[in-house]
């Protein structure tokens, strides 16, 4: 007579999978600087790990490419399956790094020395900005002036990246409205010494106003390194602006009646 029965089939093929579950890096950083950091290797597979290398490489875009350099590696023990292990770690940027915006690889087993049920989620980035960043940080004018009259502006130039920035120039715009561009003023510039991460420079300038100056509202920008001379991991964030009133504003100071 038949008979039916409910057959179990398990896979002897039961392997580990690292992946890399967590990452952190300094935001900011400097070409030979050594930084920390910490990472998480998990192992999300079924089968047990053997120790492995978690490695670190730097890459100048979101991409890990076999040109990339290894800046560091952590030694990662056995691991069971649903295990993880956390680290921290010494990683050497290397010298010469251009400016910019860089990304930090961490890749479990690195070395590739770990056979794995998947072999694509190994990796996981962070982004780290190398290089100095020249910004205005604060700015301070009077609210009114007149065409042809000479004020007092004061602004407070800062690196506020890693590495030293050279010495540059903040210098004054007028513009009518909200975008820096070539069309508008010119006015007077402030040196500004050489400066490390982290310092700043703060001083007042006479700007003067130009005298063909019509009536108006106008924005009063300061930009950092004007003459672009200091090479920056950022750019776009040099300038500050402030709002200043150009022309006569008449008003009634006083008034009485019976």
């Amino acid at each position: 007579t038949p008979s039916s029965a409910t057959v179990t089939i398990v896979s002897d093929d039961v392997l580990p999978d690292l992946s890399v579950s967590n990452l952190t890096v300094p935001a900011r950083g400097a070409a030979g600087l050594v930084i920390q950091v910490t990472d998480t290797t998990a192992n999300v597979g079924t089968g047990t790990s053997p120790a492995s290398t978690t490695s670190f490489y730097l890459s100048s875009n979101a991409v890990l490419e076999t040109t990339d350099p290894i800046v560091g590696t952590r030694q990662v023990p056995e691991l069971a399956a649903g295990i993880s292990s956390s680290g921290t770690t010494q990683v050497t940027l290397p010298d010469g790094l251009a400016p910019g915006s860089y990304s930090l690889f961490a890749m479990a087993d690195g070395p590739r020395a770990v056979t794995e049920s998947k072999e694509f989620n190994n990796t996981r980035l962070a982004f780290i900005q190398i290089g100095p960043d020249v910004a205005v940080t604060a700015l301070t004018a009077p609210n009114t002036a007149g065409a042809g009259s000479t004020v007092l502006v004061s602004d407070t130039t800062a690196n506020s990246g890693m590495g030293t920035a050279s010495a540059s120039v903040t210098r004054f715009y007028l513009s009518a409205d909200f975008t820096l561009d070539s069309g508008d003023v010119p006015l007077q510039g402030r040196s500004v010494p050489a400066l490390d991460g982290g310092v700043s420079s703060s001083g007042s300038t006479s700007v003067t106003i130009p005298a063909s100056t019509q009536d108006g509202v106008y924005y009063l920008f300061a930009k950092a390194d004007a003459t672009d001379v200091v090479p920056e991991c950022n750019e776009t964030n040099n300038t500050r602006t402030w709002l200043i009133r150009i022309g006569p504003d008449l008003v009634i100071s006083t008034a009485t009646a019976p």
